[in-house]
């Protein structure tokens, strides 16, 4: 049995999502690899950007968008990421 991770949500009246941990750690670790390549991303954006580098839900075995999306929002949740909502254009981007 494949070891889990419950994940956190920033918004605390949110619950998170239980997602096998050796995919988690891939799709986290991509996110950082990503933003330290691209640098500040618009949350579809990255979506986008994970895909392109991923090579399609297809060839991972898995729907990037959602994984992306939930991991981003616990990343934030832990402070690993920020992502000011209240900006005009919001970003994904790493802490300085």
């Amino acid at each position: 049995m494949a070891e889990k991770i419950l994940t956190k949500n920033p918004d605390p009246s949110k619950k998170g999502v239980k997602i096998d941990k050796d995919r988690y750690d891939f799709v986290h670790d991509e996110i950082i690899g990503l933003l330290k390549d691209k640098g500040p991303l618009g949350a579809m954006q990255m979506v986008n950007e994970m895909d392109k580098r991923l090579g399609g839900d297809k060839k991972v075995g898995f729907s990037i968008g959602w994984y992306t999306t939930a991991i981003r929002l616990d990343m934030e949740a832990r402070g690993e990421l920020l992502y000011n909502r209240k900006a005009k254009k919001p970003v994904v981007a790493l802490p300085s």
